[in-house]
């Protein structure tokens, strides 16, 4: 789990970058 958290991290924060809330909260509701 530790190794894949890792590797989604630069993901999530690269797409906040772009839509920002709307992309974190996106990402939060597909991964959860």
């Amino acid at each position: 789990d530790k190794l894949i958290e890792v590797g989604l991290e630069p993901i999530i924060l690269d797409v906040s970058q772009f839509r920002a809330g709307d992309g974190s909260l996106t990402c939060c509701s597909l991964f959860y």
